[in-house]
């Protein structure tokens, strides 16, 4: 619709998308200032939520990177002791 590369045909209208938080409607029901703006809302409280979930796994992920450096594997750095709780506060 955006782009207009597509024409749009009355079954377009016909097909059901989802607004976010359960609620679906058809296209032809949706209400340009509610009902796109709560898409956009919900869509971007998704979009910062998996952005601090990312954000968290990074930092989980370079500190264990860095707690295993020099071992070869995960269980090396187990056996060495790279996971003992005064080792991974150091």
């Amino acid at each position: 619709m955006a782009t207009g590369e597509v024409p749009l045909t009355l079954e377009d209208f016909e097909v059901v998308v989802t607004l976010g938080g359960g609620l679906r409607k058809p296209w032809s029901m949706i209400d340009p200032d509610v009902d796109l703006t709560l898409m956009n809302e919900i869509r971007y409280k998704n979009y910062r939520a998996a952005r601090d979930s990312f954000h968290e796994f990074n930092s989980n992920v370079l500190t264990v990177k860095g707690m295993c450096s020099g071992y070869g594997t995960m269980l090396d750095a187990f056996e060495g002791g790279a996971f003992d709780a005064a080792e991974a506060v150091a």
